[in-house]
């Protein structure tokens, strides 16, 4: 068998399936199977000076009695892609407009004035003639193949085809962007150096990034989109976290900005759990529960004292209980609500937008019910208002009450002795007039509470 790598033109390979030179062997290739989107998308990745795959034809000519000879091109590799430039410039579709919701683009091609879209919405005819002469002229980098035998493009088909494919997470590994890099290193490829995977995949839920292919990388995936789209749309919304909704979220995030504040907080609460169940006696923790343990804290962070956080291990085991019961309820043909309302629904439709809300909504409320009275409401006032920072500045007479230096007022930073978060009140007997480089916090804080209270 012998290969030579050829460029040959859209127009060119449009004109050979017209003529009937150009054909799929119908003994192993696939019918038309790519969805209209699909084939959008390459006419668009076209125009916008993406390079596509190479394309593998086998040459095979054909003698006739009369001396006549004719070359004919089967095609092995490339049979949706050549279908959907044949049908594009037949007229048989129109491109996506840039804003169509259907499109998924990511959010920087909407800018079209940095980056043009004059072909949007118009099929092959309704676009401008320098751009149909631009597609037609694309040059399309093509191995073509002479001398072989049947038997040797059927094995080089199933090469192409099958001989390791990627699944669906390698597929996006690979793919440009921060929030690639971001859940590279939350899940983890340490093939890569810097990518080991946070502790609380490798350690807590005993996952392997480095024979895994992916699984950690996918439900890191999962668990980040869950947590993002909640933080964008609303504590009450939840998305699909099947392969293609990931997909989609990938190809829209381009210009994700990993260094964010709702991307830090992730990591802090990854961070509590692993610290948290670093002692876990029970069974590993699984897909649910880490999805699940997430979203619930991210829930507790800003409206309770951190009280729960001695408690949670606890509450999980008790629900991890409830779970094991309502398994066993189920097999023994039982009624369980739990079952119903939780159980049933990581194994039937587990990563649908309904069932992730109807798991969690379920979750939540018998966490809250286990952590009983370790979950204490925060003051719900946070800040103090113009007024109660003039009655605590005059109070300390204008004095740092770290540094016991002169404060100016526009310097002014009111502290609360006892933290919000540790549940202190926004209220004048709990604050104190601080400069803002000498506002405590961490240790510091509980230290100047203590010092504060107690005098020494």
């Amino acid at each position: 068998m012998d290969t030579e790598m050829v460029d040959r033109t859209v127009s060119q390979l449009v004109e050979n399936r017209d003529r009937g030179r150009m054909f799929p062997n119908p003994e192993y290739q696939r019918g038309e199977v790519w969805t209209p989107g699909q084939q959008k998308k390459l006419i668009d990745s076209i125009f916008r000076g993406y390079q596509l795959p190479i394309f593998y034809l086998h040459n095979i000519r054909e003698t006739f009695s009369d001396g006549g000879i004719v070359d004919r091109l089967e095609i092995i590799d490339g049979q949706q892609r050549v279908n959907a430039l044949y049908r594009f410039v037949k007229g048989d579709f129109r491109l996506y407009e840039v804003d169509d919701s259907d499109a998924k683009f990511p959010t920087f091609l909407l800018d079209t004035e940095k980056y043009p879209c004059p072909w949007g919405g118009k099929d092959f005819h309704g676009i401008p003639e320098e751009l149909q002469t631009k597609l037609l002229n694309t040059q399309l980098s093509v191995a073509l193949i002479t001398n072989a035998t049947d038997n040797e493009i059927r094995d080089l088909f199933v090469r192409l085809q099958s001989g390791f494919p990627l699944n669906p997470q390698e597929k996006r590994d690979s793919l440009p962007g921060q929030f690639t890099d971001f859940i590279l290193n939350l899940g983890g490829k340490p093939q890569l150096v810097g990518n080991p995977g946070h502790e609380f995949f490798t350690d807590i839920l005993g996952m392997n990034p480095q024979t895994d292919r992916g699984r950690s990388r996918q439900l890191a995936a999962q668990i980040a989109v869950l947590y993002l789209e909640r933080h964008k749309k609303g504590f009450g919304y939840f998305s699909d976290t099947n392969s293609r909704a990931i997909d989609e979220y990938y190809y829209t995030q381009l210009d994700f900005d990993a260094s964010s504040q709702d991307c830090k907080r992730l990591r802090n609460i990854l961070d509590k759990l692993a610290t948290m169940f670093k002692d876990w006696k029970g069974p590993k923790l699984v897909a649910h529960n880490a999805i699940h343990l997430v979203l619930f804290v991210d829930s507790l962070l800003d409206d309770y004292t951190k009280t729960w956080e001695n408690y949670l291990v606890n509450a999980q085991e008790n629900f991890a209980k409830l779970h094991a019961e309502a398994t066993l309820a189920n097999k023994n043909g039982e009624e369980n609500e739990t079952w119903n309302m939780y159980s049933m629904r990581t194994r039937y439709g587990a990563d649908s937008a309904d069932n992730i809300r109807r798991r969690h909504e379920y979750y939540s409320s018998r966490m809250v019910e286990f952590l009983g009275t370790n979950l204490t409401p925060l003051d719900p006032k946070r800040a103090f208002n113009d007024l109660e920072r003039q009655v605590i500045y005059w109070r300390d007479r204008g004095k740092c009450q770290v540094c016991s230096c002169n404060v100016k007022w526009v310097e002014a930073h009111i502290h609360h002795v006892i933290e919000h978060q540790a549940g202190g009140e926004t209220i004048i007997g709990n604050g104190v007039l601080v400069h803002n480089k000498c506002h405590p916090r961490g240790q510091a804080a509980e230290d100047f509470a203590k010092h504060f209270v107690t005098g020494y």
